[in-house]
């Protein structure tokens, strides 16, 4: 099947995901309830200082500027990435579908960008010497956006990876999941994902595809708690 936007298969394929995507952020907004038991699921990866640079002087002004620059903390799901990070290898490499290529990828939690705006208002006069201004082009050259980023030499921090504990978890709504479920399996019989990715579906690596179905089928097994339950 073509690509193409007038194509009626195409639009019943976009207005499924728009569907799927509502559903999801439905599932999401669910109560929480506090589990029994809390289960390990994936590890939390932190950023900190090197020992020998904490013991510095300046060391509490360099923390509250990872603060300011950092998210909390970025998830991963694997033993070899847990490996990696524990050995010191702080990037890996992944397949572009959009490059058609390997490109390489931080496991530092994801930094935080400010607007020039923002960056004002928000970061205290003393710590606005570790930001610097990144400028955004398109393909053109044309500069579309400027923001700031934390730059702290890369000696300076080191990450941290703990395991991850779920001890709450949303509330099940079969009706839910079972759109959900049979969105996906519309997808399957009438190969919509043919009409992506210039033909072809991504495929997960094996790891990834078993991660998940392991997850969905845990996911069921804890959060099956009926709504009208107290």
């Amino acid at each position: 099947m073509k690509q193409h936007k007038k194509d009626k298969e195409y639009k019943k394929a976009l207005a499924l995901i728009e569907e799927k995507n509502d559903l999801y952020k439905k599932q999401r907004n669910l109560p929480l309830v506090k589990l029994d038991e809390p289960y390990h699921k994936g590890w939390e990866v932190t950023v900190r200082l090197r020992n020998d640079i904490a013991n510095r002087q300046d060391a509490e002004e360099l923390l509250k500027a990872l603060s300011y620059g950092y998210k909390d903390s970025k998830t991963i799901w694997t033993k070899k990435a847990v490996k990696q990070i524990r050995a010191g290898q702080y990037t890996y490499e992944v397949w572009s579908w959009q490059h058609n290529k390997y490109i390489t990828q931080s496991y530092y939690p994801e930094k935080i960008s400010y607007k020039v705006k923002d960056f004002e208002e928000k970061i205290p006069l003393e710590l606005r010497q570790y930001f610097r201004l990144r400028t955004y082009r398109n393909k053109n050259g044309k500069v579309y956006d400027h923001r700031y980023l934390i730059d702290l030499p890369n000696y300076y921090t080191e990450l941290k990876v703990r395991k991850r504990m779920v001890t709450h978890a949303n509330l099940h709504n079969p009706d839910i999941q079972k759109r959900i479920d049979e969105i996906e399996e519309i997808f399957e019989q009438r190969q919509y994902w043919a009409l992506f990715d210039n033909g072809h579906r991504r495929k997960e690596k094996s790891w990834d595809s078993k991660r998940r179905a392991k997850e969905k089928q845990e996911s069921r097994k804890i959060m099956n708690i009926e709504l009208n339950n107290d």
